[in-house]
C-alpha cells in the first residue's frame, strides 16, 4: 500500500463530484519537523505519493487532474492538500440524498416484538425483572412529537389522553416506547424512572398512566431469547428519521436528554452536507462510504444557543436516553479527532461525520 506504512495513522478523502473536486487529509506517524519541505505530492493514477516515495495514500480515479494538486499543508502532525477533476466527473444529482421512500417511524425493536406473545421486560444492565408476563395486543406507532397534536387525529378528540397506553398496548417511535406505567415493578421513579437493583436510567413520566422508556435502556424476554436494541444505533435512526423529514438541504437537529429531575444535555446537530462520499482509511485498510458531514456541540445544560435554536419552529427536539447521547458524543468525538485543528471546528462547533445513508 505504500513505501513506508508507518509513516502515518489514518487518512480521510472527501469527494465532491459537483464542486469537481477531492480534499485529502492524513494524520502522521512521522516527525514532520524532522522532514523539513519535503512535502511536494503527485498523483501517478493509483496513489497520492507524498515526498520522495516517503509514503503513498491509495486512490484510483480516472477523472482525477494530475497537475492540479494544490493547497499543500503541513499542520501539527497532519498533511491536506486538493485536487481538482474533469467536468464530466459527476453531476449534480451524485450529491443529492432523495428521502428513503420506505422510511418510517418504526424503532429496531418493534420488528421483533409481536402481538398475542409473552414477553417480561429486563434491565438491560442488571437484568432485574422489570414487570410480570405482558402479551401486547395492540403494537402502533406514535405520532410524530414535532407536529401539533390536534393534528394528531382524523377527527376530533376531547382527550388527547386518549393515546396513553392500555395495560396490553405498546406505543412506538424513533427510539422509545409508551407503556403503562402499571406494568412494572422494580423501578424508582419521579420525574425519571430507573431500576431499584441498579439505578440504571430507564426512561421518564409522561403522567400517573403512562412512561416513555428507551429500548436501548431494557431488553424482553420471551422463553430464553432477549429482544433490545443499541443506543448509538438508535441515535442514527433518529437523526436519519429526521434528516427524511426535511426538505432542506441542511437541517439543524436538537438532542435532548433529561439527566435528573431539573437538569438536562443537548446534542446540537447541524447537518452541513448530507451525502458525501468519503474514504477513510489506515496504512492496512480503507473503506469507501457515503456519510454526512456536520457540525456538532455538546451542551451540558440548556444554554442561549440551545434557547435560541429552541425557539425556531423549523428546527426539531428529540428526547434521547442518556446512553444514546453518550454513545453518540463519543462516537462524533472520535471522528473529529481525525481532523486536524485549523479544519476540527468552526464557530464554537465541532466537525464530524455521521453514517447516515
Amino acid at each position: 500500500m505504500g513505501t513506508r506504512n508507518n509513516a502515518f495513522k489514518n487518512f480521510i478523502i472527501e469527494i465532491r463530484p459537483k464542486l469537481q473536486s477531492i480534499n485529502v487529509i492524513v494524520n502522521l506517524e512521522l516527525d514532520v519537523k524532522c522532514l523539513g519541505n519535503n512535502w511536494d505530492v503527485i498523483y501517478d493514477g493509483k496513489s497520492f505519493v507524498v515526498g520522495t516515495k516517503l509514503f503513498e495514500i491509495p486512490y484510483s480515479d480516472k477523472f482525477l487532474v494530475p497537475d492540479k494538486i494544490s493547497c499543500i499543508n503541513v499542520n501539527e502532525n497532519f498533511l491536506s492538500f486538493k485536487c481538482f477533476t474533469k467536468n464530466d466527473f459527476g453531476t449534480f444529482s451524485s450529491q443529492v440524498l432523495l428521502p428513503d421512500i420506505h422510511q418510517n417511524n418504526r424503532t429496531n425493536l418493534d420488528i421483533e416484538i409481536k402481538k398475542n406473545v409473552d414477553y417480561q421486560m429486563q434491565c438491560i444492565k442488571c437484568s432485574t425483572f422489570l414487570s410480570e408476563n405482558i402479551c401486547f395486543k395492540k403494537i402502533l406507532p406514535l405520532p410524530s412529537e414535532n407536529i401539533d397534536s390536534s393534528n394528531w387525529f382524523c377527527h376530533g378528540h376531547k382527550n388527547i389522553k386518549s393515546l396513553d397506553p392500555d395495560l396490553t398496548d405498546f406505543f412506538y417511535i424513533y427510539s422509545y416506547i409508551h407503556l403503562n406505567s402499571n406494568l412494572f415493578k422494580n423501578i424508582s421513579k419521579s420525574s425519571i424512572i430507573s431500576c431499584k437493583t441498579c439505578s440504571n436510567w430507564l426512561g421518564v413520566v409522561l403522567n400517573s398512566d403512562s412512561f416513555r422508556i428507551w429500548s436501548n435502556t431494557i431488553s424482553f424476554l420471551h422463553d430464553t431469547k432477549l429482544f433490545s436494541t443499541d443506543p448509538l444505533n438508535d441515535a442514527y435512526f433518529v437523526i436519519k428519521s429526521l434528516l427524511n423529514d426535511s426538505i432542506l438541504g441542511t437541517c439543524k437537529i436538537i438532542l435532548h436528554c433529561f439527566i435528573s429531575d431539573d437538569e438536562s444535555n443537548y446534542i446540537l446537530l447541524w447537518i452541513l452536507e448530507r451525502n458525501i462520499n468519503v474514504i477513510f482509511g489506515t496504512p492496512n485498510d480503507y473503506s469507501d462510504n457515503f456519510v454526512s458531514k456536520i457540525l456538532y456541540k455538546y451542551v451540558n445544560d440548556c444554554d442561549d444557543l440551545v434557547t435560541q435554536w429552541g425557539n425556531d419552529p423549523i428546527i426539531p427536539t428529540v428526547q434521547i436516553s442518556i446512553n444514546m447521547i453518550a454513545e453518540l458524543n463519543k462516537y462524533l468525538d472520535k471522528m473529529n479527532l481525525l481532523l486536524p485543528k485549523i479544519f476540527s471546528t468552526s464557530n464554537g462547533f465541532k466537525v464530524s461525520y455521521l453514517p447516515l445513508k
